[in-house]
């Protein structure tokens, strides 16, 4: 019986510290795959020498124009028209859907990468990760400066 007990307040006490390690680990995977992705759009900027865009996209396969990101991103060589993805523009690699209901929102549908490897509007933009029910430092705030290297800060669910 004492063993049963003791077996019960262990796992009342893991499984919560669990939860929330996982939920911890999801959030900071979902920052990281967002940085990786920007640091690939001027990693193929500077190679090319030419303007590469990232967009919020929803099908992999256009932009769609939204400050939601949550749905997926694509990185691309924007070769025609600046931040469009047109049928002579190519994909260099797609992100799909968030998953555990986190919620990704940019102060930007795109940020188009010159070949120097900065931003094209010059200014900072930033994005915010963050899943509901958050608890802890649940918060990712994901910045992207006008030299255009991002970083990510983690902040306190209010």
């Amino acid at each position: 019986m004492i063993t049963l007990v003791i077996a019960g307040i262990l796992l009342g006490l893991g499984v919560p510290a669990m939860q929330s390690f996982e939920q911890n680990n999801r959030i900071t995977s979902q920052a990281n795959n967002l940085v990786s992705a920007l640091q690939i759009t001027r990693s193929e900027a500077i190679r090319s020498g030419s303007r590469t865009t990232i967009c919020s996209s929803d099908d992999g396969l256009s932009c769609s124009a939204s400050n939601d990101w949550s749905t997926g991103w694509m990185v691309f060589a924007d070769g025609s028209t600046a931040g469009t993805k047109d049928s002579t523009d190519t994909i260099i690699q797609v992100w799909s859907s968030l998953s555990g209901d986190s919620t990704l929102s940019g102060s930007a549908s795109n940020i188009q990468y010159l070949g120097t490897g900065y931003q094209a509007t010059a200014s900072t933009l930033s994005f915010i990760l963050t899943r509901p029910y958050c608890s802890g430092d649940q918060i990712r705030t994901i910045t992207v400066n006008p030299q255009g290297r991002p970083y990510t800060k983690t902040h306190t669910c209010p």
